[in-house]
């Protein structure tokens, strides 16, 4: 069984150096009187000093209560000192390490929360929050920060500031880069070199609004554009965004991704192309386009969003300049090798050799070149033309091969390739004999699994593997996967609980080129179709139940495939199975966030399906009306639910048509909430001749909402409190969620106040635990309307901007007037001051949801509410 938890402090003196010159001599005796301080803080709440070097301090705690309760009496008793000249402030970072974890990557990470801080300061990492949360000392309490990346940690970290009465609580941005505004994939693996060319960016993106990143492919364009994106993040007021537009060759699709990388809203006014230089156009934005090469006359494109967008500012990656009006050509170049002959320490100060030994140590832990290793490694680098990717293709044979072997190998297969394609760039051949070197060592059944791995993009699963790329002449596919990781023409990926894999994207193209040279490309795809349309139907029935959030985030490792899978087989012109694909997420794309492009997908797909009402059709228009609903967008509800509704009348489907009046119903009530009634009512006497406790459950909260617009607020009650028990006989824990929101403010308006609350509270943790921003949204505008009854507008405005904020990332949400509720922008804006009422809309658009929770958390309940 697991042991313990242990949680780690780390400390250090703010300006430690400065103060020592200042102060001189004296510095010595403060540094003891600062050493005694923190010793008894440590050691009076069960900790135990790990080490001591200079001014830091390491120390272990059983727990993190005690950890926490050791930072808030150690930065009192530091304030409480007089020190001589400026005070010691000293910056304390706090993390609580998972029971038999690996401890030096946890190490790190506490060193690094502190290293974010600034004196006086005390940051806890989310997993310290989350055991310390109700175990707080007296006059102590946390403030959610946001999540930021650290340095040289892949995934970031969810930070919150200890707050100590009686001190100071407000300090300068951390050091870290706030994830908000640096919106970059996490680096995987660690980063070597580059500061000439890092600050060679950095002064050109001061000077230049388009910096193009050239080179072949595994120069390492993409790390480094990147690496200097989280760099100066910072000077962007309106963040930095990466899009990758690798898996598209066609110009129209770049618009629809820069807007699902930012997050934009869908507007059924405007084209997606529009809305994105709308959102750019007031902006001060760094756009990260990485892979544009493939794309033809992408160059025009980006000309374009520079043009309306004056602050905008581009950073790309192509093999070849973009040839636009302004743009400055970096060629990334390869890594500097030393010479034949260099010494040692300038060996060891190599970053091409660095590479090699921390990929090496990746498939071999204890992988350490000795002095005569060290020549052979770096000839080994020079033979690549310093090429990163080529240097780790190379690298990972030092999993059985001494490094003097790679050498001898390379050579021989370098000096057999002389006659390749003399078009290609010498560093892209090199690049090619390193992959095609690792390629001709499978053997032939293992090359096959190897192109047909092609197909997938973004990973795979060890299922999806068997599905797609078993069949003669492969073997056994898992044990060849095996063989290929090896050879590190694929590499494990740690982002899901389930064993995935995947390629380089320059090993995937090699792996492209040979699939379509085998001849069997066509039928690859099309068996990749087939598995993610089952996967997918697989998927729906669980999408409705409690075991949903473990299938949205199977869905969500492979959402690159399933948007393979419906593009493929929509270009093919088979649009059914893109229709069978589309709806069967139809859960996940408003559930998970993803409601703008589900949305974009559905309804194009069904528009350009008509006049065909198929049971596919029907399917997609009722997934497409039923989010629509949740968005807000009442008129594409009711368009898609028309749709839907005769299409599963001609089939004879009587749960689809259910659903579908269901849909219809529910949209119309807005515009007539008696007809939708009507409409509801069959809804609901289909769904109870059927049996279906699901359905059930939802024909009465649709009923309810009606008759609350109707002011029968008796009957809604009624409505309610059955509708959540069919959801519950049925596990619908998202009707039952959002039943019981609605139930609460009926609470609230005859006067069961603190049951009322209790009911908001239990949506709005719900939520937050299951990522459900669209339920965190709507909780947060209903807790404004409470936040209006106590009298706080200025909360409520606030909470509002929030829920607003992150409907507009979602592309809409149900607005508190279908439920009955105020609007409280509306209000607070007709009752504050215009200035007051401005300041508290930035205020809550800038808050963090974390945040945004909290303070919804600690509304005052008031006295009494309005009479309904």
């Amino acid at each position: 069984m697991p042991g313990p938890s242990t949680t780690l402090l780390f400390t250090d003196i703010e300006g430690s150096t400065r103060l020592a010159t200042t102060l001189g001599k004296r510095f010595q005796g403060q540094l003891a009187e600062h050493h005694q301080v923190l010793r008894v803080a440590i050691e009076a709440n069960q900790g135990t000093v790990d080490s001591i070097e200079g001014d830091s301090f390491f120390a272990r705690f059983p727990s993190a209560a005690s950890a926490v309760a050791a930072a808030a009496a150690g930065q009192r008793a530091l304030s409480a000192v007089k020190w001589a000249g400026d005070p010691i402030r000293v910056r304390m970072g706090v993390h609580t390490a998972a029971p038999e974890s690996d401890e030096y990557p946890e190490i790190a990470r506490a060193a690094r929360i502190m290293a974010a801080a600034h004196g006086g300061q005390v940051l806890l990492s989310d997993t310290t929050r989350a055991q310390v949360a109700d175990l707080l000392p007296r006059g102590v309490r946390l403030h959610a920060l946001g999540a930021y990346r650290l340095k040289d940690i892949a995934e970031p970290e969810r930070l919150h500031q200890l707050e100590l009465s009686g001190l100071p609580s407000a300090f300068p941005p951390l050091r870290a880069l706030d994830v908000r505004r640096a919106h970059l994939p996490p680096e995987a693996t660690a980063f070597f070199g580059r500061s000439e060319e890092l600050a060679a960016l950095d002064d050109l993106l001061g000077r230049r609004r388009l910096v193009t990143l050239t080179g072949p492919g595994g120069s390492g364009k993409t790390r480094l554009a990147i690496r200097t994106a989280a760099q100066v993040a910072d000077r962007f007021a309106d963040g930095a965004f990466f899009v990758s537009l690798a898996a598209t060759t066609d110009r129209a699709k770049m618009t629809a991704s820069i807007a699902s990388a930012i997050g934009l809203p869908e507007d059924r006014n405007s084209s997606i192309a529009q809305v994105v230089l709308d959102w750019l156009e007031e902006r001060e934005v760094l756009l990260l386009l990485d892979n544009l090469e493939q794309i033809k006359g992408v160059g025009d494109d980006v000309e374009g969003l520079l043009s309306a967008a004056p602050r905008l500012r581009v950073l790309s990656t192509s093999r070849a300049p973009l040839h636009v009006a302004g743009e400055q050509e970096f060629m990334v170049p390869p890594f500097q090798v030393p010479p034949a002959g260099a010494d040692a320490p300038t060996l060891l100060a190599s970053d091409a050799i660095a590479l090699f030994v921390d990929r090496a140590r990746l498939v071999r832990a204890q992988f350490a070149p000795s002095s005569d290793d060290l020549p052979v490694v770096a000839e080994i680098a020079r033979r690549l033309d310093g090429l990163p990717l080529a240097i780790e293709l190379a690298a990972a044979r030092a999993r059985l091969l001494p490094v003097s072997a790679i050498r001898d190998r390379l050579v021989h297969r370098l000096d057999t390739v002389a006659g390749g394609p003399t078009t290609a760039p010498e560093r892209q051949q090199s690049l090619r004999v390193a992959i095609g070197w690792s390629h001709d060592l499978l053997d032939g059944p293992e090359r096959a699994v190897f192109r047909r791995l092609a197909t997938f993009v973004g990973g795979w699963t060890y299922e999806a593997a068997e599905a797609v790329a078993s069949g003669p002449p492969s073997g056994p596919v898992e044990a060849t996967l095996e063989r290929l990781t090896e050879q590190s023409l694929v590499q494990a990926l740690s982002i899901s609980t389930e064993p995935r894999l995947d390629m380089l994207a320059t090993i995937g193209e090699f792996a492209s080129e040979q699939l379509d040279a085998s001849g069997e490309a066509a039928e690859i795809t099309a068996r990749h179709g087939a598995f993610f349309r089952s996967l997918a139907q697989q998927a729906r029935p669980h999408l409705d139940s409690p075991d949903a959030g473990a299938w949205f985030d199977r869905i969500e490792a492979d959402l690159d495939n399933f948007r393979a899978a419906i593009h493929r087989a929509d270009a093919s012109g088979d649009i059914k199975t893109a229709l069978v694909i589309a709806a069967a997420l139809g859960p996940f794309w408003l559930q998970r966030n993803h409601s703008v492009e589900g949305q974009h997908l559905l309804v194009d797909l069904v528009n350009r399906a008509l006049p065909d009402e198929g049971a596919e059709v029907a399917a997609a228009a009722a997934s497409a009306g039923f989010n629509a609903t949740w968005l807000g967008d009442y008129a594409t509800g009711r368009t898609m639910a028309e749709l839907s509704v005769r299409a599963f009348r001609t089939l004879g489907d009587r749960a689809g048509l259910a659903m579908a009046l269901g849909i219809k119903g529910f949209s119309m009530i807005e515009v007539d909430p008696s007809a939708a009634l009507g409409m509801l009512a069959e809804y609901l006497a289909l769904a109870s001749e059927i049996g279906d406790a699901r359905l059930q459950g939802q024909a009465l909260l649709a009923t309810a909402t009606a008759q609350a617009a109707l002011g029968r607020l008796p009957e809604a009650r009624t409505s309610l409190e059955r509708s959540i028990e069919f959801a519950r006989a049925a596990n619908d824990w998202y009707f039952a969620m959002f039943s019981g929101l609605f139930l609460g403010r009926l609470k609230l308006l005859i006067g069961e106040l603190e049951q009322g609350i209790a009911d908001y509270r239990s949506v709005i943790e719900t939520s937050r635990a299951l990522d459900l921003r669209v339920g965190i949204a709507i909780a947060l505008e209903y807790f404004g309307e409470v936040a209006l009854w106590a009298g706080d507008d200025r909360r409520a405005v606030r909470l509002a901007a929030t829920a607003a904020r992150i409907k507009e990332e979602l592309g809409g949400g149900i607005p508190p007037r279908i439920g009955g509720a105020v609007e409280p922008l509306i209000v607070g804006r007709e009752r504050l001051a215009p200035n007051v009422f401005e300041a508290e809309i930035a205020a809550g658009q800038s808050m963090d949801t974390e945040a945004a929770i909290e303070e919804a958390l600690s509304t005052p309940i008031p006295t009494s509410v309005p009479s309904p």
